[in-house]
């Protein structure tokens, strides 16, 4: 379903728009975030958002909302960015993967000095010997 969402020009316009949605309007009208932000900033600009009245700004807020799929505090915090900034952008940054700590390399030569341990994990070892006498001797651990 497309909309035409230039079209809403008044706060009567998106009052009857939103009550033709019904109480779900739960479809997404604008699914990528750069027609969201751009949708948001014409929308803040075009009804002139900092001189409405708190009803009338909660009525944006509602519309925004509705025709972007996102929360209610995330457009409120986007009104607040536009604001104060006087344009919304994208400020995710491209995703980078960690850092390895250990090479290709490496990791073959633990696996292969792991192949070759013969070591029986469940013999004590000296310093489990030393804290058993310990506990013997004076009835706590080290």
């Amino acid at each position: 379903m497309r909309i035409d969402l230039a079209s809403h020009k008044s706060l009567e316009q998106v009052r009857a728009f939103l009550e033709s949605l019904g109480a779900d309007g739960s479809e997404r009208l604008l699914p990528e975030r750069q027609e969201q932000y751009g949708h948001i900033q014409r929308s803040l600009v075009g009804f002139r958002y900092r001189t409405l009245m708190r009803a009338e700004r909660g009525l944006v807020l509602e519309y925004l909302r509705r025709t972007t799929g996102l929360s209610r505090s995330q457009v409120t915090k986007l009104a607040g960015r536009s604001q104060r900034e006087g344009q919304l952008r994208d400020r995710r940054r491209p995703g980078r993967p960690f850092a390895s700590k250990h090479t290709r390399a490496d990791i073959a030569a633990l696996a292969e000095l792991d192949g070759q341990s013969t070591r029986n994990c469940e013999a004590p070892i000296g310093s489990e010997a030393a804290g058993a006498a310990t506990i013997e001797a004076y009835g706590r651990r080290p």
